[in-house]
């Protein structure tokens, strides 16, 4: 199934007891979860989802960290929470931190040993695809973070190397393949006419869906003219080509330069008293 990877995410940075807004931590190489020293630290994370089909269906999505320093005495319950209010890194601190969904969009369990970690947050990010919720990102913390000298620290967005940079992944199924068999059609019509001093028109042929030439073939003795028209409406016409002289035994292709709904061919004798006759034959394709 096809993957799309998100990364380095929009917004990354940390907020702590010690009330450092969140912005002045945005850049920071390392980004602490947990307690050191009597310091609580939890991340805020944000992914931009503009580049993501609307409705699209999710088969599985997760937010993936990469642990860069670890203490940790036994595993924890790492969670993330949906962000459901606006926020401004500028003003955002641990004691005003943006409103969090109360339930856990996703967790997972820490260890020493963990270096990558993949937190399953499927049902959120198909929520934030078909705008059933608002993505302001997410609050990554331990489930208990009062717990002492209990703390973990994950590669930035901003950190020199872009493997270990914060990343969404969103796996979603395979678009289905749609066989587009298009029958061509076909038009072809061939009448013919006799010319005479005055002007005389062939029936209007609606022919906006073809591709068409009409040709000419002068079966009489003396020279005649023709012309193609087009018109939006059938009443309103407008020569589409030059007038045509066709000798005897000669033949022409007329063929417009623009689209319109209607066409047909003017034609006359070229000298009066020297009628002729016209095969007129159209042809066109789908």
């Amino acid at each position: 199934m096809p993957i799309k990877i998100i990364k380095p995410p929009e917004f990354n940075g940390y907020i702590t007891t010690r009330n450092k807004v969140a912005a002045k931590t945005a850049y920071c190489d390392h980004l602490p979860i947990g307690r050191w020293k009597n310091k609580v630290s939890a991340v805020l994370v944000y992914w931009p989802l503009e580049d993501i089909p609307f409705g699209l269906q999710v088969e599985s999505a997760a937010a993936n960290f990469f642990v860069t320093e670890k203490i940790i005495s036994d595993p924890q319950i790492l969670e993330v929470y949906q962000i459901v209010s606006r926020w401004n890194p500028c003003t955002t601190t641990w004691k005003h931190h943006p409103l969090l969904n109360p339930v856990p969009a996703g967790c997972t369990t820490i260890s020493n040993t963990t270096f990558q970690t993949s937190i399953g947050i499927t049902s959120l990010v198909q929520g934030w695809i078909t705008n059933r919720e608002v993505n302001f990102g997410v609050l990554v913390k331990f489930k208990d973070p009062l717990i002492d000298d209990n703390i973990i620290s994950i590669y930035g967005g901003k950190g020199c190397d872009s493997r270990f940079w914060p990343l969404l992944q969103i796996q979603y199924p395979t678009p289905q393949q749609i066989t587009c068999v298009c029958e061509s059609r076909t038009i072809e019509e061939t009448i013919t006419v006799e010319t005479s001093r005055n002007k005389n028109y062939t029936t209007a042929v609606d022919i906006m869906q073809f591709n068409y030439t009409y040709l000419i073939y002068n079966s009489g003795v003396h020279p005649g003219c023709a012309q193609l028209q087009i018109s939006a409406d059938g009443a309103s016409w407008i020569n589409q080509t030059n007038l045509e002289i066709i000798a005897p035994k000669q033949s022409v292709a007329l063929t417009a330069n623009n689209m319109a709904r209607f066409a047909r061919i003017e034609y006359s004798s070229l000298n009066s008293c020297e009628d002729t006759i016209f095969i007129i034959t159209l042809q066109g394709c789908t």
